[in-house]
């Protein structure tokens, strides 16, 4: 099981490699021919899409008791739906029918009120884009436009006191565009003192005119962030109806990842799915004993 697990790639998928047993006498034969099949289907076409999908079964149970979405959790359904679709989309090429791993794609549901909403809501960062919301672009215009006017404020302000400066320029400390004042003359530059340099030479002020125009930043940060909340409480109503659709899939996509790495482990190892027999005996293919035919 330790060989096996590494071939798997999902969350849920490496859980089934560990925890594999054996099968019921009923399922036994069913089971046999889906790996059969699988190993044929990788063999022929290729491995059909996985992707690190996590095991989502703790959040949905979660979300039926009210919690929240979070945005970490927009980016695991996100990657969900976006194997989905990929696995329908590698069903499509396959001109031969393979039943047995079909079935399980063809039990994917692809939710596009789910799955289509969160895609377009989120960058390749997995961060909510601008047009998330009409008030959440307009604070974040409105932020990329301070921004600007902090940064041609600070290189006024290098100008300004220039002559108190140890370099003309400006720098950066705890996340604040400072000014490098030289110590002895810091009570020129008025503002917040965020750093002192290792000799003490320098002292890294925050001048005053920034200090205001930061404080403007953390009244623009706070207000999306209560917007981002907005937009997530409004996700979470919407995939309340879908929690049991979206729990079945992603643990389908673990399952397929588990029988994709027992293929693949089969087939690295040239390995063959057994055959059922209904009367007990053994073949010894090219057998010879060693003192009556060395």
């Amino acid at each position: 099981l330790d060989r096996l697990h590494p071939f798997a790639m999902t969350e849920l998928g490496k859980k089934l490699c560990v925890r594999t047993t054996f099968f019921r006498p009923d399922e036994l034969a069913e089971k046999l021919h889906e790996l059969d099949e699988a190993i044929q289907l990788i063999r022929r076409f290729g491995s059909w899409p996985i992707y690190p999908v996590a095991e989502l079964r703790e959040l949905f149970h979660a979300l039926q008791k009210g919690r929240m979405l979070h945005l970490e959790d927009l980016n695991h359904l996100r990657l969900d739906g976006v194997m989905i679709e990929a696995l329908g989309n590698f069903q499509k090429t396959l001109i031969v029918a393979f039943p047995h791993v079909e079935q399980w794609i063809d039990s994917l549901d692809y939710i596009d009120d789910v799955y289509g909403k969160i895609r377009n809501l989120l960058n390749d960062r997995g961060q909510l884009v601008d047009h998330a919301s009409p008030t959440l672009l307009s604070i974040r215009k409105q932020l990329k436009r301070m921004d600007a006017q902090m940064v041609a404020l600070i290189q006024k302000l290098v100008s300004s006191y220039a002559s108190s400066l140890t370099e003309s320029t400006y720098s950066v400390r705890n996340g604040q565009y400072v000014l490098p004042v030289i110590t002895s003359q810091k009570q020129k530059v008025p503002g917040v003192i965020e750093d002192v340099s290792d000799t003490g030479l320098t002292t890294f002020v925050q001048p005053l005119p920034i200090v205001q125009l930061q404080q403007e930043k953390q009244a623009l940060l706070a207000a999306e962030q209560d917007e981002i909340f907005i937009i997530l409480t409004g996700l979470t109503e919407t995939i309340q109806p879908y929690l049991d659709s979206l729990a079945l899939n992603n643990k389908t996509l673990g399952y397929l990842d588990y029988l994709h790495a027992k293929a693949r482990f089969g087939i690295v190892h040239e390995g063959h799915a057994s055959i059922l027999v209904t009367e007990p005996g053994l073949k010894l293919k090219g057998a010879r004993h060693l003192l009556i035919d060395p």
